[in-house]
């Protein structure tokens, strides 16, 4: 068996600048920086961040990466929920306020509120209140109308 010379085809470093087209060599998607985007993004980086942070570029990542980054904040909400569900229903200790939260999130529960309590009138608007009513059942009565 005799051993090939690698071909300038196979591998793009081994081309000669006549024949090597200009620019950046093409990305190749690879599962672990796909791993690391998703993470990024479940964190709440934004997308541009996340481009400078693994050096490529908001076209790039977009392109490679878009299921990572429609995905990403979903699947860390999932997880969070999954917990918090988790500690609001504990067969030995649950969590209430996990509860009360969970129930106010995604069953639309809300909290009883109190109507406003009206202030209480000073000397004055009682005075005017007495003037409004004073004329029923008085001797000033028919003077009033």
């Amino acid at each position: 068996m005799s051993k090939q010379s690698p071909s300038a085809d196979a591998d793009p470093a081994l081309k000669t600048p006549e024949t090597r087209k200009p620019g950046r060599p093409p990305h190749e998607r690879s599962d672990a920086l796909a791993k690391r985007i998703a993470m990024w993004v479940a964190v709440g980086v934004r997308v541009a961040d996340v481009a400078e942070i693994e050096g490529l570029s908001e076209p790039t990542l977009r392109k490679h990466y878009w299921v990572e980054l429609q995905q990403g904040h979903t699947k860390a909400n999932a997880m969070v929920a999954q917990s918090l569900f988790r500690a609001a229903t504990h067969a030995t200790h649950p969590d209430t306020r996990a509860g009360m939260f969970w129930l106010r999130c995604r069953a639309g529960w809300v909290e009883a509120t109190t109507p406003p309590m009206e202030p209480r009138p000073g000397k004055k608007a009682i005075a005017q209140a007495a003037g409004l009513i004073a004329e029923g059942g008085t001797s000033w009565e028919g003077l009033l109308q």
